[in-house]
């Protein structure tokens, strides 16, 4: 029984430790086009998921042209796992006069910050761009609202 447990504990740590490049391979849980340009999207959902309380750091890397941008909300494993723990990734890219915008899960216990992500999205992009809404291109599930 005890062998059992620890085993299961074991597969479970291994679980929530998804690398960031396992994470980047798998499909969006939100997907959208969005009229405003990927660096000021980007700053805007940066500076507003920071405001959100939360064990996770929030980064951002841009690539050298300034066209893609990744923003991860990464933390320490407690434990036995040596690899970060990712409770999202926001993949921003140029398209077309806007952005594509794909976020990804990782950790199960970053699961309450990642579905705050996807309405700082939308309401990002309103800010910076005026408009009313996405052009969804895969929303397989619709985020909860935010919480004050």
């Amino acid at each position: 029984m005890r062998r059992m447990l620890i085993g299961s504990l074991a597969v479970l740590l291994c679980g929530c430790a998804a690398s960031l490049a396992d994470i980047r391979k798998t499909t969006p849980t939100q997907s959208g086009t969005f009229p405003a340009p990927p660096a000021t999207l980007a700053a805007c959902v940066q500076q507003n998921v920071e405001r959100v309380l939360s064990p996770y750091q929030i980064n951002q890397v841009a690539s050298p042209d300034q066209k893609e941008y990744y923003i991860t909300a990464t933390r320490h494993a407690d434990g036995v796992a040596k690899e970060p723990l990712i409770a999202f990734d926001l993949f921003l890219v140029a398209f077309d006069n806007g952005s594509l915008v794909e976020l990804r899960e990782g950790a199960s216990d970053g699961h309450s910050l990642t579905r705050r992500v996807w309405p700082i999205v939308e309401s990002c992009a309103q800010k910076t761009s005026g408009a009313n809404s996405p052009s969804p291109s895969a929303s397989p599930a619709t985020p909860a609202p935010l919480t004050p």
